[in-house]
């Protein structure tokens, strides 16, 4: 039994990277080998990928460790991620090693080295690129990956690094801690460790292969080149023989897996530009790409093989991205891939392996070439076919052969032993020419015709067009070679858009040709193909004159997001004043720390900010003017483009669903092309003042339902809170504060910007600046993932700071500028340039300008007061508002002399009636002045009212035949009252007394179609009453309910008053209905045609009169009034003055139907839409929205759709006097296991919009 052999292998760097645009390391084996127990490998990613700081624990098989020796190789692979794909960020890196488990890290490898990363090819000028790596043996200057020494490398954002461990491993459990602490990003995404073993009581033989690189798979290649990057990695497994099992495994660095073939890279990809960009598969065997386990940036799959690996020839691994996927998911990284064969442990004899060489493959007729054996293994025979023919030309183990005749030929070597034989194929390997042949001409394009950048064109701008790879192909140099471009969009695509000159062009030479399409197109939408044409006039001889064209894809024609949005986007708008304020007083603000930035995807659990009072200091004395809250988002990804959030600030939900729809002023922007053309960046704005505590705030942010998958698809900014308080100590400020989102990036070949066009403007409006008394200006230009030293500041045209902002990539908080020498009376206005391809979130820009403080001013003495009217005993607020400089108040509340108080707003209880006068006097350096406000605070005797009950039920309508439970609840003044019977009467009959939560239930047997009249009554109380309507199992009668009113309202007792009583019904006069009097006042009337009845009322006691409104085929109506006691003569005694208005309602919600019947429906499959309409006939826009009342678990409140949404997502804005329609539909879920008859209760609720 063999048992252990292993081959260590390095990186061969001649090997070309799969992403010819990007670079990459491909993989090659670093080592093979086979051993007696198994290649152990631990790749799953950890919950915490993306901290700073991961420990992650490996358990080893028990055998592996079983006695010292059986390690045979072992190897831990790291990777962390910098922040950027190029930039040289602060970056650093310690990995610690605990192989003991005694909890002490006896290893430790700090690894400090940085450096910015090259793409391969100069996205300027299209020219190789790369990296210098010359300081190492063997490396040159134009790499595609970074060397940062001889276990480290950088391939994009990514480092990468790995240890030899097989001497460090002592214990089954394994400990490595990883820290980035101190670095621009540091989010960790592998720790993986592979170890191969030896088991002296297997019976099996394991031959594995670690193949080991850093390569990537962009759509950068089909953007710039119009190719597919596919990647492929080789197993030696030639001469494997009696294979039990296979198994190939990837780990991979991406958040979506990729696309995979085996055992060659054979496909038939090809690049359309279509969605997706690429069709096709690969063709010999596709894998599946469903991962054996997915992070959050990195993931593992593995494949049973054992059908493709049979040891007559090597293995590949074909890799290439998953072209549907867009942002992130387009990138694809793959480190390492592990392929792990067994067999039996007894090995027998195998048969050769045929390979050979040529001394030279090509020349001119007659060549004679050298031919050299390569075969390993034993060889007995050998059997060589020079052309192809199938005819055997030499049995010579190194012959050679002469080629007479012009041709290309593909050579054979077969080779034999007692086990078996192999053949080698080497297609057009020698290429044989015609000595003395004659040079020719021909101009083509071998490259393609792109965009710079390649994602698109853009709209209102012009654009750059590259031409890569005119080439002349013969051996004369040509010169003034025309080169023209074509719009398909510009005049049918006959007339070019623009033209240029090559001047001269040397034999088998190319060049790339850039020039500009000056076309503005001022919206997006649409396509444009671009053609170039070599030598379109034909005035240069060619060979072949049909090859001079060359046409791009269809480009689509887009607005370019990373520009700034007000000019740069149609309907665009620039970051805008949206609130003034010219006060004494100041701005605070406070933006929490860069760890409060979170991820997408991690905050599932809730994240709490929290502002504690010194974080806010408010002066003493303040008063709060706003105060604002800013919400910041970006890479927001969930489904409709708007966050689905919870928000609580201080305990009160501002926000409970989809952002558009709720309560903030909502901002956005987004790239509109590329990868992540629809990732949304954004900024919410909401009003606080009211929930503001100058002791302490929190904001809690939750996905909406606790759904994370579904609504943690968004990372969110740090917060901002900002402050503006009045407080008379203070200088004059003049406050402007914008608002708006506007994402910036700068990069010619990737974004298309240029620093002008990469700048976002703020001008502040709305007040003029009295400059000569500035003091001073200060501007606070908020902005996300701006730093450190990225984006110049400009100011009313001029860069006034560059490299300004030092925040990272995590935060969220401002430059603060001193503007004072920049200010103008007028036309005022920021720009924020960004300056790296990173790019930059612009958010709200506020200006504060201070004046110098005004000399001190005399004291206006002034006060308002709350109430000002009411029973004694009354306590009211008195609040200052006087003017001026004041040091001190004197306050008389009854005007008698007596100083009552000197605080500035004191209160005050007046415990007699009476009309009182109350007094203020302020003083201060400048005087002092008094406010005397005759008779303003009025007490009377206080009344007894009899407290009203109010009768609800539920559900409210009942079926006729059918006994049904109804809650009937009972409340006085908005609380529940125990003790009340409710008696029904009518179709129905039975009562109940309501427990200590105000509710009795009734089991109601209505025994006809109609009227249940529900009355509620206790001592001490005026009773309620309640209509409810029994109905049949087919359709639902509704009564229509009288609506009665009175004017004037209240009487005076003893005193004869005419009382207009108006009946209404459905909003129209009820001519005919009699209004009845009780209580205190007695009589009676019949409407007229205007459903008016004048009554003359003459109260006999000082209490309640109850009038009624009746008429055959309504439901009654009821109203109370009051009798008051009549006013007293005598001194110090109160009168009284009955009010009377007539409100039109601002809010005037109706809807009709009012009765939705959906008939018989079936689980799965939707009801018929009945339509609703909805009518607004008041005085102000309403926003409506809906409420379902409904048992629990009920079909409405499960599947009920309002305008094809489901009904607790439904929002309308209806104008004043207008009216809306929507659609109402059941669509019930498959899996819905109740059946039956079901009712239900639709509400919509209508506030002002």
């Amino acid at each position: 039994m063999i048992l252990c052999s292993g081959v260590g292998l390095t990186l061969f760097t001649g090997t070309a990277a799969a992403d010819e645009w990007v670079g990459g390391i491909p993989l090659t084996t670093v080592q093979t080998g086979t051993v007696t127990g198994d290649l152990w490998f631990d790749a799953i990613p950890a919950p915490d990928w993306g901290e700073q700081v991961v420990t992650k624990t490996f358990t080893l098989p028990e055998a592996a460790v079983a006695e010292p020796g059986r390690i045979a190789w072992a190897r831990l692979y790291i990777s962390a991620y910098c922040g950027h794909m190029q930039s040289d960020y602060e970056f650093s890196i310690t990995n610690s090693w605990d192989g003991d488990n005694d909890g002490v890290y006896e290893q430790v490898w700090p690894e400090t080295e940085h450096g910015a990363f090259q793409y391969m090819i100069d996205p300027n000028t299209y020219e190789t690129l790369g990296n210098n790596n010359s300081e190492f043996a063997g490396h040159g200057t134009q790499e595609p990956y970074l060397m940062l020494n001889d276990h480290e490398n950088r391939v994009t954002s990514d480092y990468f690094m790995w240890y030899d461990v097989k001497d460090l491993i002592t214990d089954q459990t394994i400990n490595v801690n990883v820290n980035t602490t101190g670095s621009y990003d540091g989010r960790i995404k592998v720790i993986t460790l592979v170890v191969a073993y030896n088991d002296p009581s297997s019976t099996t033989q394991t031959t594995y292969w670690v193949n080991e690189g850093h390569d990537v798979c962009s759509y950068y290649t089909e953007d710039n080149f119009g190719e597919t990057a596919v990647g492929s990695t080789s197993f030696g497994t030639t001469g494997l023989s009696e294979v039990t099992s296979a198994t190939l495994t990837v780990d991979y660095m991406a958040s979506n897996n990729g696309c995979y073939g085996f055992p060659t890279a054979d496909n038939n990809f090809e690049y359309t530009g279509g969605t997706p960009p690429v069709e096709g598969t690969f063709t010999n065997l596709q894998l599946d790409r469903d991962p054996d386990a997915q992070g959050a940036y990195s993931g593992i799959d593995s494949w049973d093989v054992i059908s493709s690996v049979t040891g007559g020839s090597d293995t590949t691994l074909g890799y290439a991205r998953y072209f549907s996927g867009t942002g992130t998911a387009a990138f694809y990284k793959i480190p390492l891939a592990f392929l792990v064969v067994k067999s039996p442990g007894e090995t027998s004899s195998q048969p050769p392996v045929a390979n050979f060489s040529a001394d030279i493959t090509s020349g001119n007729a007659p060549l004679e070439v050298q031919f050299t054996d390569a075969s390993t293994g034993t060889v007995s025979s050998y059997a060589w076919d020079f052309n192809n023919d199938g005819t055997i030309d030499s049995e010579e183990k190194n012959p050679s052969y002469t080629y007479e005749t012009v041709g290309t030929y593909t050579v054979n070597l077969t080779v034999t032993n007692e086990d078996g034989s192999d053949s080698e194929l080497k297609t057009d390997y020698i290429t044989v020419t015609q000595a003395g042949q004659v040079a020719t001409n021909d101009l083509s394009i071998s490259g393609i015709v792109n965009v710079v950048p390649a994602s698109a064109v853009f709209a209102r701008e012009t654009n750059t067009v590259k031409v890569l790879n005119v080439q002349n192909t013969g051996t004369d140099t040509l010169t003034n070679i025309s080169i023209a471009v074509y719009a398909s969009d510009v005049s049918s695509g006959t007339f070019p858009i623009n033209t240029t000159t090559i001047a001269s062009l040397a034999g088998d030479a190319k060049t790339t040709v850039t020039l500009i399409d000056p076309t503005i197109r001022d919206l997006e939408g649409g396509t444009v193909t671009y053609t170039a044409v070599v030598d379109p006039d034909n005035l240069i001889a060619e060979t072949d004159e049909t090859n001079n064209n060359k046409s791009s894809v269809a480009k689509n024609v887009r607005y370019n997001g990373y520009k700034g949005k007000g000019i740069y986007w149609e309907g665009g708008s620039n970051i805008t004043t949206r609130h003034t304020f010219d006060l004494q007083g100041d701005l605070l603000y406070s933006t929490q720390p860069d760890s409060a930035y979170k991820s997408v995807g991690a905050w599932g659990s809730g994240r709490t900010e929290t502002w504690t009072a010194s974080d806010l200091p408010v002066p003493s004395g303040s008063t709060i003017e706003e105060v604002f809250l800013y919400f910041a988002y970006n890479w927001d990804q969930t489904a409709g483009g708007y966050p689905w959030l919870n928000l609580s600030f201080n305990g009160n939900i501002i926000e409970n669903g989809n952002l558009s729809t709720g309560n903030g002023n909502l901002y956005r922007d987004w790239s509109n092309f590329g990868a992540y053309a629809d990732y949304e960046y954004g900024l919410c704005v909401y009003n606080v003042t009211d929930r503001f505590s100058s002791a302490g705030n929190s904001l809690v942010t939750n996905p909406y339902d606790g759904d994370n998958n579904l609504y943690g698809k968004v990372a969110l900014y740090p917060s901002t809170l900002v402050v503006v308080y009045r407080n008379a100590n203070e200088t004059r400020k003049q406050i402007f504060i914008n608002e708006e989102c506007d994402e910036l990036g700068l990069s010619a070949p990737n974004y298309g910007t240029t620093p002008e066009e990469a700048t976002a403007y703020a001008p502040f409006t709305g007040m003029s600046i009295d400059v000569e008394k500035v003091t001073n200006a200060m501007l606070y230009s908020f902005a996300g993932s701006a730093g450190p030293d990225e984006g110049n500041l400009l100011f009313n045209g001029n860069i006034v700071a560059t490299n300004a902002w030092q925040g990272s990539s995590n935060s969220g908080s401002p430059l603060v500028f001193d503007a004072t020498n920049y200010i103008n009376a007028t036309g005022n206005e920021a720009g924020i340039q960004s300056t790296t391809s990173g790019g930059m979130d612009a958010l709200q820009q506020i200006l504060v300008v201070e004046y110098e403080e005004s000399a001190p001013a005399a004291p206006v003495a002034d006060f308002t007061a709350t109430p000002k009217s009411g029973d004694a005993p009354l306590a009211v607020n008195f609040t200052d508002t006087s003017t001026g400089t004041i040091s001190s108040y004197a306050w008389d509340f009854n005007d008698d002399g007596t100083i009552d108080s000197e605080e500035k707003n004191p209160s005050y209880t007046y415990e007699t009636a009476g009309n009182y006068s109350v007094n203020l006097t302020v003083g201060g350096s400048e005087g002092s002045d008094s406010e005397v406000k005759t008779e303003y605070i009025v007490v009377k005797n206080g009344t007894s009212v009899t407290p009203a009950l109010s009768l609800s039920a539920s559900p409210l309508n009942v079926t006729e035949g059918e006994e049904t439970d109804v809650t009937y609840t009972v409340t006085g003044d908005d609380s529940p009252v125990e003790g009340a019977l409710v008696n029904l009467s009518g179709c129905a009959t039975g009562s109940g007394t309501t427990d200590e939560n105000g509710t009795v239930v009734i089991a109601v047997n209505a025994s006809c179609e109609g009227t249940i009249t529900a009355t509620a009554s206790k001592e001490g109380y005026t009773g309620a009453e309640l209509t409810q309507q029994a109905v049949s199992e087919s359709e639902s009668p509704v009564t229509p309910a009288l609506s009665l009113s009175a004017s004037p309202l209240n009487v005076t007792e003893g005193e004869e008053t005419d009382v207009t009583y108006t009946v209404t019904g459905d909003d129209s006069p009820v001519e005919g209905a009699l209004v009845n009097l009780s209580g205190c006042a007695t009589g009676s009337g019949t409407t007229d045609a205007n459903g008016t009845a004048v009554i003359a009322v003459n109260a006999s006691c000082e209490g309640t009169i109850t009038a009624t409104a009746s008429k055959e085929g309504y439901t009654g109506a009821e109203l109370t009034q009051q009798a008051i006691e009549a006013s007293s003569s005598e001194p110090g005694s109160s009168s009284t003055v009955s009010l009377e208005v007539d409100i039109i309602p601002a809010i005037s919600l109706t809807v009709s139907p009012n009765y939705l019947d959906f008939g018989e429906v079936t689980p799965g499959t939707p009801s018929e839409s009945l339509p609703l309409s909805l009518q607004n006939k008041g005085g102000a826009s309403i926003k409506v929205t809906a409420e379902v009342d409904d048992q629990e678990n009920g079909p409405f409140i499960t599947g009920l759709l309002l305008d094809q949404s489901i009904w607790s997502s439904y929002c309308r804005i209806i104008a004043a006097e207008s009216s809306e329609t929507s659609e109402a539909q059941l669509d019930l879920p498959l899996n819905y296991s109740s059946t039956g008859q079901f009712q239900g209760c639709l509400i919509f609720w209508a506030e002002a919009a």
